[in-house]
């Protein structure tokens, strides 16, 4: 009888440290967004900044949201060069590697927020863009980008 008990205890501990390390490596580390910023245009909102993906899988950037949604679309873009001209276009996802960074940045990969310019203006208003990163994951970042001249990360690359 005791042998069973310990057996069945054996098997319940060994599952739980199981579980708890396929949970550990689905979820160790976390997602983390820095140095946020954008710039503008009459048509166009381009916002960019480095996001970290301190988990042990990739994880994807799968949608952004403004936070007041309906105002503009919002779309993730990439910057491509086609016969010696930058053209833009949407890209579904965007995935960041084990333990790796994606950088978005001018002529890189980007997220683009496009409206009337009324609706635009009424979004950086604040001079703050208020958006929501969704990732495949599950993960959900709110982020809040200033105008790129406000920035520290803004000012060092054109300065370098």
């Amino acid at each position: 009888m005791v042998d069973k008990v310990k057996l069945g205890a054996l098997a319940i501990v060994t599952i739980v440290v199981i579980a708890g390390a396929v949970l550990a490596y689905t979820t160790l580390g976390s997602v983390t967004v820095e140095g946020t910023y954008y710039t503008e245009t009459p048509r166009a909102i381009g916002v960019f900044g480095k996001i970290h993906n301190g988990k042990l899988r990739e994880v994807c950037l799968i949608k952004v949201e403004l936070a007041e949604p309906g105002m503009a679309m919002v779309e993730l873009h990439e910057t491509i060069v086609r016969e010696g001209v930058h053209e833009m276009r949407k890209v579904e996802k965007l995935c960041i590697p084990p333990r790796g960074a994606l950088e978005l940045k001018p002529a890189g990969y980007h997220v683009m927020i496009m409206g009337s310019s009324e609706n635009l203006k009424a979004i950086t208003a604040d001079k703050i863009v208020a958006l929501k990163l969704v990732f495949d994951d599950g993960t959900q970042i709110e982020i809040k980008a200033k105008p790129a001249e406000q920035t520290e990360a803004h000012s060092h690359n054109h300065h370098s």
